[in-house]
């Protein structure tokens, strides 16, 4: 029985037709009668990596032996599967994207309400353009005359 691990990998680069690559991982038994796993009585070889590659049409298969190591691409390529497949990882992806929506939201409700403070500004700047400027230094010599006249008339400080 062999036992794989399969990683899609797509390379990019322009102006290319994609093979279908995957990297497998297995076990093997290495077919010499001296082997301990002769006979698949017994734990087979390794894991080992293997690169296939298919043809255009997929009809041929080609494999190509990596190592005991896989590749960086394919490394980042299997850390990506992982993550994508991880339920916690996808509901946090989902906790990000609401967040990005209500920040989205937030960003148009708080550039309304500044150009709404804008616009109250403008009214209320108007507002002061249009009514008249008072002197109100006579006022307080006028309060100042009406406390010395309730003096005068009352002799009581000024209190009616």
């Amino acid at each position: 029985m062999k036992v794989k691990t399969l990683i899609n990998v797509i390379p990019y680069e322009d102006d290319t037709r994609y093979k279908r690559i995957t990297y497998e991982q297995v076990k093997k038994a290495c077919g010499k009668r001296s082997c301990r796993t002769y006979g698949g009585e017994r734990l087979m070889h390794g894991p080992y990596w293997y690169k296939c590659e298919w043809d255009a049409d997929g009809r041929k298969k080609r494999t190509v032996y990596v190592g005991k190591e896989l590749p960086a691409e394919a490394e980042e390529a299997l850390l990506a599967k992982r993550f994508l497949s991880d339920p916690s990882f996808r509901a946090l992806v989902h906790q990000a994207q609401d967040l990005q929506d209500d920040l989205a939201r937030r960003k148009k409700e708080n550039a309304f309400l500044h150009q709404r403070v804008a616009r109250l500004e403008a009214e209320l700047a108007e507002a002061r353009a249009k009514v008249p400027r008072m002197d109100l230094s006579g006022a307080a010599r006028l309060e100042w005359g009406v406390g010395a006249f309730f003096e005068i008339a009352y002799g009581n400080g000024g209190d009616p």
